[in-house]
This record gives C-alpha cells, sequence and structure tokens, in this order.
C-alpha cells in the first residue's frame, strides 16, 4: 500500500514507474548478509567472546555465538553467492535510474518489546542494499495510526548518490513528510516483553544437519571460551540451529570464479 501511493507520487512527478524483478527473496538477502556478518563479527570480538563474553549485549553475543559452526567452505561459499545476488541485483537497478522498494514491513515496535524489535528489524528489506552496496536511503512514508514513522526505500546506481537525494528530496517534497512529528505524549512503559530462547520451525529445511549440542560444548571447548556452562550451551546450539538453516538457503554450488577475492582467480574474459 505504501508502495503503491508513493509510486501514484513519482508518476505525477512525471517519472516513469516500471517493474522490476531479481531471482531472490528478502529472506534470501538476510540469509546472506547475517552468515556472512556474523563471522567477520567473531573474528573482530573472538578475544572479546572468550574472555569476557558475560559482559557483551546480549544482542552482539549471539551474533557472535551463532556463527561458530560455520565451516570455511561455508564462509566462503556464502561470499561467493553474495558476488552472485550482487550481480543479477544490479543488472536489475542498472535497468533505471532508481529503484523504489519497502522499508519496514512492521510498524515500529515499543522499545522494551524485544521479539517486536527483533522482527522489525530481520524482516526488514534494507538487507538487500546492505548485501549489495548499493546507495539507498529509507525515506519517511508518513506516519502510521500510532503516529509513529513509516518507510520506503531509494536506491540507485553505484556511486549515483546524486540521484537517490534529487528522488527522496523530491518525493519529500510532495509528500510534506520531513513536516509529519510523531506526537510526544508522558506516559509510563508497560512492562518489558522478553524473546524466548532461540529456536527455529520444527522440520525446518537443513535443520536436521545442525551440529549436537556436545559438537557446540566442544568447538567452545576448542575456541577456549571461559565460564561456559549448560545456559551458554543451550543457546549456542539454538543459535547455531538458526545458523544451519540459513546455509540451506545457499546453493549447494556456486561458481569458484565469483569469489571476491582469490589468489587462484584469473580476470573473466581471458582465453
Amino acid at each position: 500500500m505504501l508502495l503503491e501511493a508513493a509510486a501514484d507520487i513519482f508518476r505525477r512527478l512525471g517519472a516513469e514507474v516500471v517493474d522490476i524483478d531479481v531471482p531472490f527473496t528478502v529472506q534470501d538477502y538476510r540469509a546472506c548478509v547475517r552468515l556472512i556478518g556474523q563471522a567477520e563479527a567473531l573474528s573482530i570480538h573472538e578475544e572479546t567472546f572468550r574472555t569476557r563474553h558475560h559482559l557483551m549485549g546480549r544482542a552482539l553475543r549471539d551474533k557472535v555465538v551463532g556463527s561458530i559452526s560455520l565451516s570455511a567452505a561455508e564462509f566462503v561459499r556464502a561470499t561467493r553467492w553474495r558476488r552472485e545476488i550482487i550481480e543479477r541485483t544490479d543488472a536489475a537497478v542498472r535497468s533505471c535510474d532508481a529503484v523504489l522498494c519497502g522499508g519496514s514491513l512492521h510498524a515500529v515496535p515499543l522499545l522494551n518489546d524485544e521479539p517486536a524489535t527483533i522482527a522489525y528489524m530481520l524482516d526488514s528489506p534494507n538487507c538487500v542494499f546492505n548485501v549489495t552496496g548499493h546507495p539507498s536511503a529509507a525515506v519517511c512514508a508518513g506516519l502510521d495510526a500510532r503516529g509513529l514513522p513509516m518507510s520506503i526505500q531509494i536506491a540507485a546506481r553505484y556511486f549515483d548518490e546524486a540521484t537517490v537525494f534529487r528522488v527522496a528530496a523530491a518525493y519529500e517534497a510532495a509528500t510534506g513528510s520531513t513536516k509529519a512529528r510523531a506526537p510526544l505524549t508522558a506516559g509510563t512503559l508497560p512492562p518489558p516483553v522478553r524473546r524466548a530462547a532461540a529456536g527455529v520451525t520444527v522440520g525446518a529445511p537443513g535443520a536436521e544437519a545442525a551440529p549436537s549440542r556436545e559438537a557446540i560444548a566442544g568447538i567452545l571447548r576448542r575456541m577456549k571460551v571461559e565460564r561456559v556452562g549448560d545456559a551458554m550451551i543451550e543457546r549456542a546450539h539454538a543459535l547455531c540451529v538458526n545458523a544451519t538453516v540459513m546455509i540451506a538457503r545457499v546453493p549447494a554450488s556456486v561458481p569458484n570464479d565469483r569469489d571476491p577475492a582469490h589468489v587462484l582467480a584469473l580476470p573473466q574474459g581471458l582465453p
């Protein structure tokens, strides 16, 4: 509904609006960026995780723990898949001057509603351009019934940030969305809603290949992680099951010339 309304506004401004498509779902983009991002987070925070994980915020700790069972081959396969996603998405983006797509798929949650906040973040199509690196902007598309902002995304070709700004400015000028303000009223937050233990839907594709709790405990021991108890092993196992399900989304065979940087890679097009 937001996208259709935004498309109508651009038509009135004189733009030709056409549909484009890519052979990937939002969940594909999300799985790709999470698999790579979690492994990179572990490489950055490994020493802190080993010795002071109990002092880390829960979100960062979960991000790090979720990658401990990811193999080097699976990480490389995810980076190759990212290259394929980039190429095919870029072909679609280059066919237009700018791209209009969805922003958040959920209403803005209360600050202390952890499950709603996670859903708000994980279901966001913003991950599309986190994977591809195209310049993009989240633009306010009005307020919902509670007076909280909703958004669309505008993206453009590589190195064409100027077009993103021009298109976004034209939309804001036509809608007056920059003048919208959420009402500020004094109140008390309800009791916080906490996330349940991590887990996946029973029977989710790929879950059967996840490492056992004993295997996860062995990985933590091999990493020499301190202060490992049953609760941490249980949490790590659930997060690694989720990671295994995401790995199942990665194509089993991705050409090795998709490596972004590889000592054996040759320039494409050589005879």
